[in-house]
């Protein structure tokens, strides 16, 4: 004998449930669309009953129900012939109404409007339409087009996600939040960050804080493309995901792109970009302070400046090499603006706004 626990009982009676409503559903509409054909069918009858109902329906119409034992020749003491747990699972009764449905469809002279019936295109007369629509059985309108009010959806959050939070070079807490958060909202069950230590071995402690305040279920000190790999075929100690976010360095978004196949990712995410179009009257140090929190992240990354003035590209030459020096990344921060920076003086804002559709970059900002 086949043992339960409780949850697969559970589960059980709530499918059965599920499946007894559906067969009330579709009898209580197989009981109108009978009625229905009795009272309005011209074709030459017979007598049948559907239980202890006498109804009088087309020839050929009562050969095709009572096939499916849905009406008989004679009174039955149930309400129909078929008992309940004959039913369960069965789809009688909505064969059954599929057959009414197409039979009126051929035949009724009514005004009819069109409907569908599980992706079946039917008409039926309307009075009956809007008596089957209620019980959300046909949908759509009259017409081809189909009613948003007959329309439903749900949203289902994915089992596990791998949020990949960079940190070899330097910390970034934020990514945390970015990737986490909208992991939490949305219901995942499983949220695993993967980040790389620093050179003494360890993740960043702010990193570590802010997984946890944010929702975070694990959490696994590896990094690069080997971290990829473990998020999407798992390993002895890091179970694989369904899909992987985050921002990473070349070989990260690489790892990402290879891995796409079977697990699911966000995007494939090239070096970050930051283009900022100035005026005569901006500040040319909040400039310079911009291009450097962005320059800051990596050798590849790419900043630059749109503008018109001559004088502000000065200024904002002047307050990159002054702040650049007292800044924690220099090194990188020069090597980035210096290999990939750039300040494009245009003629007039036509130019500018076509040097920046141009280029698109990732981030770009109206300091004007």
């Amino acid at each position: 004998m086949t043992k339960h626990t409780e949850d697969e009982l559970k589960q059980l009676k709530d499918e059965l449930k599920k499946a007894e409503k559906e067969r009330d559903t579709y009898r209580e509409a197989f009981r109108l669309m009978l009625r229905w054909a009795d009272r309005n069918s011209k074709w030459g009858k017979g007598s049948s009953y559907f239980g202890k109902t006498r109804i009088s329906l087309p020839l050929r119409l009562q050969a095709q129900l009572r096939k499916l034992d849905l009406i008989t020749e004679g009174r039955t003491n149930d309400h129909n012939p078929i008992s309940w747990k004959e039913l369960i699972g069965d789809d009688k009764y909505k064969e059954g109404f599929l057959i009414v449905c197409r039979w009126i469809d051929r035949n009724s002279k009514y005004e009819k409007g069109i409907s569908f019936i599980d992706g079946e295109q039917v008409q039926v007369p309307q009075r009956l339409e809007k008596r089957l629509r209620a019980k959300g059985l046909i949908f759509g309108s009259r017409g081809s087009r189909i009613e948003l009010s007959d329309l439903k959806r749900s949203f289902v959050p994915i089992p596990s996600v791998g949020c990949y939070i960079p940190g070899g070079q330097a910390r970034y807490p934020s990514s945390v939040v970015m990737s986490v958060v909208p992991a939490a909202v949305a219901g995942v069950k499983r949220i695993v960050v993967i980040s790389p230590p620093d050179r003494n071995g360890k993740i960043d402690p702010l990193t570590i804080a802010a997984a946890k305040r944010c929702g975070a279920t694990e959490i696994y000190k590896v990094g690069g493309a080997q971290a990829i790999g473990a998020l999407a075929y798992g390993t002895k100690s890091i179970p694989k995901v369904d899909k992987i976010v985050g921002p990473g360095g070349k070989f990260v978004s690489i790892a990402k792109s290879l891995v796409s196949e079977q697990t699911a990712i966000d995007m494939v995410a090239g070096p970050t970009e930051l283009g900022i179009i100035v005026d005569a009257n901006s500040d040319p140090e909040l400039v310079a302070l911009d291009l450097i929190s962005q320059a800051e992240h990596s050798k590849d990354t790419i900043c630059f400046v749109i503008t018109q003035s001559r004088t502000m590209a000065k200024q904002i030459q002047k307050s990159l090499e002054k702040l650049i020096p007292g800044t924690e990344r220099s090194s990188i921060i020069k090597e980035s603006i210096s290999k990939n920076g750039f300040i494009a003086i245009c003629k007039n804002e036509s130019e500018m706004v076509e040097l920046a559709n141009k280029i698109a970059p990732e981030h770009l900002e109206l300091m004007v």
